[in-house]
């Protein structure tokens, strides 16, 4: 049966009223024959009310109902844990139309057992990311440290690190830099390399995002603002890359000169 979405809700409230009239059809464990024809009729009954077909098509519209129920319980769930209560208390905001079919098929655990299963399917994933993208970092900081060894030493006073950057920032951002872990791992170099790339670009831009608003970061959307893993690709780009100025001599000769002023 199609049924216009701007009255769904009023639809399978509907079918949950009337499937709560019997009682019978909330049974569970062995049926005896009285019980089986007992459901029979209740089916009977409800494709009467709902101008159905036939029984088939009942038990199809009933599931459906079902299947809604759920989805709107998971929603609670989720709002929730998100206020701080307990995926238990879930139900307590939902109508109570829900509230009586639940108390008839149970939703509410099984919904929240389906929560639970897929929050952890997301933080499995979400684990998984964290792992992939910190060695990437770790492996190409390991190569611009490399160049820098091979460069007379980590100290730019004495002519070595950032004064000749240059290998150390190709190190750093080079495709060479994912060679390593793209051995590990069995994974075409070009492809580390490119994922590294970006997400390199990603991590300055949120940086001069971050520079350019000043102590006003709570300015920043949630999309711009640094992670953890961008501050550790952002370290790295501070030790091994010498394009990165985050202040020029102009403005901070200009902030000298204010700040003698001032005093």
């Amino acid at each position: 049966m199609d049924v216009n979405n701007g009255v769904l809700n009023e639809y399978y409230k509907k079918i949950a009223t009337e499937f709560c009239k019997y009682e019978v059809l909330s049974h569970t464990g062995p049926k005896s024959k009285k019980v089986q024809d007992e459901i029979n009729n209740a089916y009977n009954e409800l494709a009467k009310v709902f101008k159905l077909a036939n029984v088939a098509t009942v038990k199809m519209e009933i599931q459906k109902m079902k299947k809604y129920v759920s989805k709107k319980i998971r929603l609670y769930i989720r709002q929730s844990i998100i206020n701080g209560g307990a995926a238990k208390d879930a139900i307590d905001h939902a109508p109570q139309w829900m509230k009586l079919i639940d108390k008839r098929l149970n939703l509410l655990q099984r919904s929240c057992m389906v929560e639970t299963l897929n929050s952890m399917k997301y933080y499995h994933t979400r684990q998984r990311v964290c792992h992939f993208t910190l060695e990437i970092i770790q492996s190409a900081r390991r190569a611009a440290a490399r160049a820098l060894a091979s460069d007379g030493g980590g100290d730019g006073r004495r002519g070595g690190g950032r004064r000749r950057g240059g290998d150390t920032r190709i190190a750093l951002t080079g495709a060479e830099a994912m060679r390593e872990y793209a051995d590990n791992i069995d994974v075409d170099v070009d492809i580390l390399h490119r994922i590294w790339v970006r997400i390199y670009a990603q991590s300055i831009y949120k940086l001069m995002a971050l520079v350019e608003v000043g102590d006003f970061a709570d300015a920043l959307g949630l999309a711009v603002r640094p992670s953890h893993s961008d501050w550790l690709v952002v370290d790295s780009g501070l030790l091994y890359d010498t394009r990165l100025k985050l202040i020029s001599e102009v403005r901070f000769f200009l902030h000298v000169n204010t700040f003698t002023l001032k005093l």
